[in-house]
């Protein structure tokens, strides 16, 4: 009779546990989505990034699963990420990866920390770990990332082989949505048109044109290096892309020969 109580008593304990637990693991994934805004927003910040650290802290003292421990860990290695303690980011990240090796997030986040901690290779690596595991339509912004860490690295060929397939991707997804049109052929505006509505959704992807101008700038190659600088200023446009960038664009046009014709430039002509 006292075991069977005892084990009730146990399993009712279990259930509570694990209800708290779901709980915390919501109202940080609630709390980390939060946007800040306006003149307190960098002291807010700081009080909510110390808040979710401690909601953290008592998610793993309930002895989470593998599967949620995971999830907890890179809340807290994000947490230590933004708040610059880069080397308890990375312990927490590798943590999770090693409950739970499928999660690209996770990945992403720990090569965004290597970056800033110029370990550019072991930034790649887990670059290419993401590509590894997000499926071809998904893969484009990986690439790019990844393009920007062999830049970053001077690896330069290597970059303008992953700039290449996020701009090649980009072009064939517009050009399937045009040829999918019934009353429309397949044209240059209709694929521009596909091209900047795409764009809008992730301008990251703009910056591959300037990532591939700069690679091949490096390497002397002047004439395509042009191109890129031109394709940025084309579908930067109209917000996509900072006017820091484009003026760069325009600069890096004129220092190596070339000219700018805005009418050419114009995505939507």
């Amino acid at each position: 009779m006292f075991g069977l109580i005892s084990l009730s008593c146990f399993d009712q304990a279990q259930v509570e546990d694990a209800s708290e637990l779901e709980d915390l693991i919501k109202e940080i994934q609630t709390e980390r989505n939060l946007s800040l805004t306006g003149p307190n927003a960098k002291n807010v910040m700081e009080d909510k990034l110390n808040s979710i650290l401690s909601l953290t802290e008592k998610a793993l003292a309930l002895k989470p699963n593998d599967m949620q421990a995971a999830v907890i860990l890179y809340y807290r290695g994000w947490v230590y990420y933004n708040k610059g303690e880069y080397f308890e980011a990375i312990s927490d990240f590798s943590k999770s990866i090693e409950l739970n090796p499928k999660k690209t997030e996770v990945f992403r986040s720990r090569a965004a920390v290597y970056m800033f901690r110029k370990e550019y290779d072991k930034a790649i690596a887990d670059y290419s770990k993401v590509i590894d595991l997000v499926s071809t339509r998904d893969f484009g912004i990986e690439y790019f990332f990844r393009g920007n860490a062999y830049t970053t690295n001077n690896q330069y060929k290597k970059a303008i082989s992953d700039y290449d397939v996020v701009i090649n991707l980009l072009f064939d997804r517009a050009k399937e949505v045009c040829s999918g049109k019934e009353y429309e052929k397949l044209t240059k505006e209709c694929i521009d048109r596909e091209i900047e509505k795409i764009l809008s959704d992730d301008s990251r992807l703009v910056m591959a044109f300037y990532g591939m101008a700069i690679s091949l700038r490096t390497l002397g190659k002047k004439t395509e290096a042009i191109k890129s600088y031109k394709q940025l200023i084309k579908y930067g446009k109209n917000g996509i892309a900072s006017p820091v960038f484009l003026e760069i664009a325009r600069k890096g046009i004129s220092d190596l020969g070339g000219e700018v014709d805005e009418k050419e430039l114009d995505a939507k002509r």
